[in-house]
């Protein structure tokens, strides 16, 4: 299940992007 962790980190990564 390497796709979920992906996407999980993907999304945090965008959501700090936006913070940021």
């Amino acid at each position: 299940e390497e796709t979920k962790v992906f996407c999980l980190f993907s999304i945090f990564r965008h959501k700090h992007n936006i913070f940021y």
